[in-house]
Formats: C-alpha cells, structure tokens, sequence
C-alpha cells in the first residue's frame, strides 16, 4: 500500500553558473510503501504509517535543516565569501550543483534509512517529488 505525505519549506539556492541569488517555497511529497500493521495492540494498528510520524521523521531527519537555509554548492565561485558569514546566517555547503534535481536526490538518500529503520511493517520511501513552484517539480523514484 502507498502513503503520501506532504511537507512545505522555504530554502534559498544558487546555480553555480547563474549571478542570482533566489529562494523557492518547495513542497516535498513523500511516497512511502509498506504493509498495513495488524496489531491490535498496536496504535498504529490498521495503518501503514501515522502521518504525523512521517512528517516528524522528515523534519527531524532533514527538513528542519533546509527550512529557511541557503543551499550552496562547494564549488560555487561565491562559497569562500559565504564560508565568512556561515555563523550569522544558515547555509548549507553540499558537493553539487544545487539543481531541483540533485537537491531531491539528495534529500532521498537522507530520508530512505530514516524511514526504513522506523517500523516492522517493511516500510519504504519509494520516491520524492520536490515541486518549486506551481507548475514545475522533479520526482525521484527508488529506481533511479
């Protein structure tokens, strides 16, 4: 069975050939598969995963960090700048171009081992669709 849960964040990025400097509000849908728990003593009883559980999971695991950042790639020409002032504002150094595409890659290999490791039903973050504006969204799947 699949749940879906989805999380907004706002998180500001630069392309590494780009001058500007932007920011995005993101809504990251997460895809989990599992089995229905059957475990009457159980709370969860009756469900593949709580949604408050997914949403905790995921901001514990990853989105508090990104909310309200700055995403900069390590190559970027500006990061020796930024490297001075990264304890008055959060900014995150991460070895990519900072793409909607390798941002939601990267955001799944950090979630798929929370999620695995949470419960005995055999749950499994099966894909991520990071969507930065209403008519645009990169999805990444498991099979990738």
């Amino acid at each position: 069975m699949e749940v879906k849960k989805s999380i907004s964040f706002c998180m500001a990025h630069k392309l590494t050939n780009h001058r500007e400097l932007h920011g995005h509000s993101y809504e990251l849908e997460i895809v989990l598969e599992g089995d229905i728990l059957n475990d009457p003593t159980s709370p969860n009883d009756g469900l593949v995963m709580d949604y408050k559980a997914v949403e905790k999971i995921a901001r514990e695991t990853i989105i508090d960090q990104l909310d309200r950042s700055c995403m900069i790639s390590e190559n970027d020409p500006i990061t020796p700048t930024l490297r001075l002032i990264q304890d008055q504002i959060k900014i995150i150094f991460v070895p990519f171009v900072t793409s909607s595409e390798q941002v939601v890659k990267w955001i799944f290999e950090k979630l798929a081992p929370a999620f695995e490791t949470y419960a005995t039903n055999k749950i499994k973050l099966t894909a991520l669709t990071l969507r930065d504006s209403n008519n645009t969204a990169i999805t990444y799947c498991l099979n990738n």
